[in-house]
């Protein structure tokens, strides 16, 4: 059975801009509430993955869930640190 184009499903996919969104709005929401810790409510992972979406919509490309953006932003920080070791040495 051949699937057309039109009938394919939209995949999300993450890009340089929207790792960009995704890192200054948790900064932001880090900086204003003088945070200690990186954990953050599930309010503010909800407003972060509306403003990562925020160009896509209306697109036709897939919008992200909340827990693909939290799941992210995971792998944009242990990818962080260990780039961060390995250029140390």
């Amino acid at each position: 059975m051949d699937i057309t184009s039109s009938q394919r499903k939209a995949i999300a996919r993450w890009a340089r801009p929207t790792d960009h969104i995704l890192i200054t709005e948790l900064l932001g929401h880090f900086r204003s509430a003088g945070r200690v810790s990186n954990k953050y409510s599930l309010e503010i992972w909800v407003q972060v993955t509306a403003q990562v979406n925020k160009p896509s919509v209306g697109t036709g490309v897939a919008t992200l869930s909340v827990l693909q953006v939290k799941n992210r932003y995971f792998s944009v920080c242990f990818l962080s640190s260990w780039s961060l070791l390995l250029t140390a040495g």
